[in-house]
């Protein structure tokens, strides 16, 4: 009798078990591989932005959840001079989980580099509205950089 008790016991905890073994290589199955993502980060941090958007943009299509691959895919694009696009992924990544400092200085960028210097104004206030302490901001607009007042 105290044999069957344990055998129930053991595969209740195991029923028990399973939803959050799933919900574990589900989570992990929505994260690329740490050498994916240094690989990526590699080709990134060395401004080659043609390879560094083929290998985020690969990321992102494999990981549609992930938002620093969405969020990189579009700075490369910038880098690449694809402001359009670029701004469309960024706010992808910044949808799906990127800070606003972050994405909204990349975005300012993808608007100042499509010549709305008023939009790009307007994003980086968003982004730095959070209490990030910082004042100003240099934008590079298409014509020259400039030096902003956030207040």
């Amino acid at each position: 009798m105290n044999r069957i008790r344990f055998v129930i016991a053991m595969l209740l905890l195991a029923l028990a078990a399973s939803p959050t073994a799933t919900l574990a290589a589900a989570r992990a199955a929505d994260t690329p591989s740490q050498q994916a993502l240094q690989r990526a980060a590699a080709l990134f941090g060395a401004g080659d932005w043609k390879a560094a958007y083929a290998a985020y943009d690969s990321l992102a299509t494999r990981y549609p959840k992930h938002a620093l691959s969405r969020f990189r895919a579009g700075a490369a694009l910038l880098g690449l001079g694809r402001a359009a696009q670029a701004e469309a992924m960024l706010r992808e990544g910044e949808r799906l989980g990127m800070p606003a400092p972050q994405s909204g200085y990349r975005l300012a960028q993808a608007l100042a580099e499509l010549r709305r210097p008023e939009a790009a104004v307007a994003e980086l206030r968003r982004a730095y509205s959070g209490g990030s302490g910082l004042g100003l901001a240099i934008v590079r607009f298409p014509s020259g950089a400039g030096v902003m007042p956030l207040g």
